[in-house]
């Protein structure tokens, strides 16, 4: 058996200042014998508790000592591949007790991230989603269960929407269709994570309130990882399957909900904006979204958007000037355009679905759609259909913004016994077309949106109105 080597004196005594001369002591152990295999395989000291140690008491690993069995057999089982306690002490997710599932979701996620959260044109903010955010993982409670629901809501929307209910995982993190008890349904899933999610974020908003830190670095790392948590928990509301309508008022639609809490989350967030912009770490939060005015005056100044010039038209003729209701409409309309030329400028679809988060800054206008005003539903009704027919590139399905769009052709139904105009009509026609022919629009085609869409569909596809 081998001994660890220590260095001592050629003498066995030595001598110290005073003359007098002591006894080397020599140094102590660093490792049990008897220790678990744990602390063995790590080469550090185990304090040989029974049945578990401090170390795998610490760590949550499996304590297993190797009591009657001898050096070579100790060894052998050290070193097996076949031995299945070790097969689990070495398991990636034992170590870092998390499942087979929520790892094979953190990989998902870094293989979807960066085309779903960040202009595509750039490959900084690419790198900030699906490289850096992952790191953030291990350390951050409110990460992981925000990267975990939209992960699981992605991987749901790759799935058939007549088989979705039954797409659940087994042990080993598998998908594959209900046909036990006990296995662990995809939609739950999700949904578990999404509320999770949320709930942090509520716990991280109370934080940033309570705290008196003057440390502006505890506010950034606060701030930041509550940003990122806020716009996965958002996108995994856009993924999840259409909601089933039954009664519901309007407030209680899921685009209503994700306005409500954008609201309630900007009066938090607003003034730590400057902070996070000069951040190292979490600067690439931030994309542009401001077209260069070169080039805006080049390719989009001249250019007129139909169902823009409809809606302010609209406005004009049926609203008062002095009416504070006005400036609400023409804002909202205003954010739903330069939505449109930043879609097409970054080729970057989500850029559609942040004028609702922009729309969502004002109360007001978030009033006037819970009390059904015709104008805000018909800015809103727009704009979702824009997403709906755009967001392609990102998702299959959207039912996120379908629930709102059924939701508002029922309400002209109701006022006007069907559409109330021919742009209404012809922009429902293009989401048809879209969500019934999966046809893939290009993002130039925003400026036709409006226009009948028969011209712009393959030949032999039929579009139901």
């Amino acid at each position: 058996m081998s001994h660890s080597r220590v260095l001592v004196p050629k003498s066995k005594h030595s001598s110290n200042t005073n003359g007098f001369k002591t006894k080397q002591i020599k140094p102590r152990a660093k490792r049990s014998r008897n220790g678990c295999f744990s602390c063995k395989k790590l080469k550090i000291k185990c304090n040989e508790d029974k049945p578990i140690c401090e170390y795998c008491l610490q760590t949550k690993k499996e304590c297993i000592y190797p009591d009657n069995v001898n050096a070579g057999e100790q060894q052998q089982q050290l070193v097996s591949l076949n031995n299945k306690p070790l097969q689990r002490l070495n398991s990636v997710s034992y170590q870092l007790d998390v499942s087979k599932l929520e790892l094979k979701l953190l990989k998902f996620y870094i293989e979807f991230s960066g085309k779903f959260f960040a202009i595509a044109m750039n490959e900084r903010f690419h790198k900030f989603w699906c490289d850096d955010i992952p790191k953030l993982w291990c350390c951050s409670d409110i990460i992981k269960n925000s990267i975990y629901s939209v992960s699981s809501a992605k991987l749901l929307s790759c799935y058939d929407p007549m088989v979705y209910e039954d797409v659940v995982f087994n042990n080993d993190g598998i998908a594959e269709y209900n046909n036990a008890d006990g296995q662990l349904n995809l939609k739950k899933i999700s949904i578990d994570y999404m509320n999770k999610t949320f709930e942090l974020i509520d716990l991280y908003q109370l934080m940033i309130d309570d705290s008196n830190s003057k440390n502006i670095y505890d506010v950034e790392d606060i701030m930041g990882q509550l940003l990122i948590a806020k716009r996965l928990a958002t996108g995994t509301r856009i993924l999840l399957p259409e909601p089933k309508l039954g009664n519901e008022k309007i407030k209680d639609f899921a685009i209503m909900n994700v306005m409500n809490e954008t609201y309630k989350f900007s009066k938090h967030f607003t003034k730590h904006v400057p902070i996070l912009k000069l951040s190292n770490k979490y600067s690439d939060l931030f994309e542009p979204e401001i077209i260069p005015e070169l080039d805006y005056n080049i390719l989009y100044r001249k250019m007129e958007l139909n169902f823009i010039k409809h809606l302010e038209v609209y406005v004009l003729q049926n609203v008062d000037t002095f009416d504070i209701k006005t400036i609400l409409y023409n804002t909202a309309i205003s954010y739903l355009e330069n939505g449109c030329y930043s879609t097409m400028y970054y080729k970057y679809p989500i850029a559609l679905f942040k004028s609702i988060i922009y729309m969502s800054g004002d109360m007001d206008f978030i009033k006037l759609l819970e009390n059904e005003d015709h104008i805000s539903l018909k800015v809103l009704y727009y704009a979702c259909c824009l997403c709906s027919i755009f967001h392609y590139q990102l998702y299959e399905r959207s039912g996120f913004f379908i629930e709102f769009i059924n939701y508002y052709k029922a309400h002209c139904q109701r006022l006007f016994d069907g559409w109330e105009d021919s742009i209404d009509e012809n922009i429902y026609g293009w989401v048809l077309g879209r969500t019934q022919s999966r046809f893939p629009f290009e993002l130039e085609h925003i400026q036709s949106v409006g226009e009948p869409i028969g011209e712009y569909l393959v030949s032999g596809i039929e579009v139901i109105k």
